[in-house]
């Protein structure tokens, strides 16, 4: 079946990742405890099911591996992750070339989305890219991170397609890549080497060769 829908990640995918280390680079150095576990907690939370309120779960599970009370950590994950951390990004550009290949795969009848493990809103808005995209959500919202199946089958809910019917681009090979090619999804996959691996249809170094290396393998 040909491509309906063009699914991407967000972090790494629609901009550079150097940008959201530069960024995070204060938040990192005022608190590197609450950096430390989450990341720890996040890397954790992808490989536990089931899980009934993901929200509810990620607090008790940083609250545990940290030691910090659980109020606390809801308090620091809410205002420091989920509000200051997200309102540095403001100033980070998209990658060269991409918003006229999103504008240009619009023109061809595609269908976009985003998909990311975190909230996408602030982050397209400081990106430019906020009213170009016919769905757009945080796996969160699915009770699941990736690359568990959760987040991937929602984009095939929310357009009524098949698996084969998407293609999904990012730049983890793990999340990303394995995650979607679970459900059967086509895979593109970013990365400078444009390395061909076992699950990516498509290996690409830039978006100035995206829409013709698509054209050529999916047509």
């Amino acid at each position: 079946m040909p491509i309906k829908v063009i699914a991407f990640d967000l972090d790494g995918t629609l901009y550079p990742t150097s940008e959201m280390y530069f960024k995070s680079l204060p938040v990192l150095l005022c608190h590197p405890k609450l950096v430390y576990y989450f990341n720890k907690t996040r890397k954790r939370i992808r490989k536990i099911r089931p899980i009934s309120d993901f929200f509810n779960f990620q607090t008790q599970l940083f609250s545990r591996l940290s030691g910090i009370p659980v109020e606390k950590a809801d308090n620091l994950i809410k205002t420091v992750v989920y509000d200051d951390w997200f309102k540095r990004f403001s100033g980070v550009k998209p990658f060269k070339g991409l918003p006229p290949i999103l504008h240009a795969l619009k023109k061809m009848d595609y269908k976009l989305a985003v998909v990311s493990d975190y909230p996408v809103e602030e982050k397209l808005r400081h990106l430019g890219l906020a009213d170009i995209w016919d769905a757009a959500f945080s796996s969160e919202s699915t009770g699941y991170l990736k690359p568990n199946p959760e987040p991937f089958a929602e984009i095939l809910k929310i357009f009524s397609i098949n698996p084969t019917e998407l293609l999904y681009v990012g730049d983890n090979y793990y999340y990303d890549i394995v995650g979607a090619k679970k459900l059967g999804i086509k895979t593109a996959y970013l990365c400078w080497t444009a390395r061909k691996r076992k699950f990516v249809d498509m290996p690409f170094r830039h978006y100035g060769e995206f829409i013709s290396k698509m054209n050529k393998i999916f047509s």
